[in-house]
């Protein structure tokens, strides 16, 4: 092995040296990689850029994982990405998929670790990090040929067209749709669409400050799992409020559909009625929680129990647990 001058061996060397230099001509190619992946989603680069933010990539199914891999959960944001996501339980490398990563300043560690076939390692400081954000993708239109629907209404997201008054026409914007329906508000929020069969006739209406429209035949309709499903005197659950240590909800029938990472413990940002289903606090049929913040572990491991699958997750700043020494009518 060479050994440049200190005694550390030269792949140490090499990578502290990259991690203080980076000539310019690298940083605007960089620069303009970002731009490209924020307006298309391209194939994830083997180099992040050193601009702080948020944005998406893709990883092809099967894809060659590289053994630069430092951290678990949060990355040195020279680890790669596709190796990082299949690591995380984001991906599996079989089916690939589109990533959305969160680059961040740099952490003082990052600890390594094995999950779902990948190995991380060890590494102490570094310039920038990253970690993967897992909330639901934001709402379009709604997919053909699929029985359910997760996505996300961001606040200003209740402009687009609607037809009827639940069921809507399957080409209504399901953000205006979900508004109208009051399953969000005005902050937005998550949401669950649900296919319906196509109707003869759809009936306008005024609710919640939304209007819709008539229309006539259409061969599709979507409907919302909302609160009239939930328990009595429980709002429908969320996602876990992070400054509150414990949360009363409720869970609709079959609303077990979002992703879970853990075992009980579980990561907060895991899907609440999934969770419970998991853990044998309600059944399909739903029912009321009560959900209890837990500290963060370092790593999260799968199981599959109750008819629901969990992921592995590495380490995360705060977990959920559910009070199981409750009773409710």
């Amino acid at each position: 092995m060479d050994v440049p001058a200190g005694g550390e061996p030269a792949h140490l060397f090499n990578r502290r040296f990259a991690m203080k230099r980076i000539p310019t001509v690298a940083v605007a190619g960089l620069l303009s990689v970002t731009a490209s992946l924020s307006a298309a989603q391209e194939a994830c680069p083997s180099q992040l850029p050193t601009e702080l933010g948020t944005f998406s990539c893709s990883c092809g199914a099967g894809v060659f994982l590289r053994s630069n891999l430092w951290g678990t959960g949060t990355y040195t944001g020279d680890s790669d990405v596709c190796a990082a996501a299949v690591h995380a339980g984001v991906i599996t490398r079989e089916s690939g998929g589109t990533v959305t990563i969160e680059l961040i300043e740099g952490l003082e560690s990052h600890t390594g670790s094995s999950a779902n076939g990948v190995n991380s390692r060890d590494w102490g400081s570094y310039r920038t990090s990253y970690s993967f954000v897992t909330g639901p993708e934001a709402c379009g239109a709604y997919p053909v040929g699929e029985a359910s629907y997760e996505c996300g209404c961001s606040a200003d997201d209740s402009t687009g067209s609607i037809w009827g008054s639940d069921p809507y026409t399957a080409d209504s914007s399901i953000c205006t749709a979900a508004r109208h329906a009051g399953v969000i508000g005005e902050d937005g929020g998550t949401v669950v669409a649900i296919a319906e069969p196509g109707q003869e006739t759809y009936s306008a209406s005024s609710a919640n400050g939304v209007t819709t429209s008539d229309w006539g035949s259409y061969d599709s309709s979507f409907t919302f799992r909302t609160a009239s499903a939930i328990p009595a005197g429980f709002e429908m659950c969320g996602a876990f409020p992070e400054t509150q240590v414990e949360y009363a909800c409720g869970c609709g029938p079959d609303a077990a559909s979002g992703s879970v990472w853990g075992s009980g413990p579980y990561t907060s940002d895991s899907d609440i009625c999934a969770a419970a289903l998991h853990a044998g606090v309600i059944g399909t049929d739903g029912g009321p929680v009560t959900v209890l913040a837990y500290p963060g572990l370092a790593a999260y491991l799968a199981t599959d129990a109750n008819g629901v699958e969990t992921m592995d997750w590495g380490e995360n700043e705060m977990s959920i647990i559910f009070d199981r020494n409750r009773s409710y009518p």
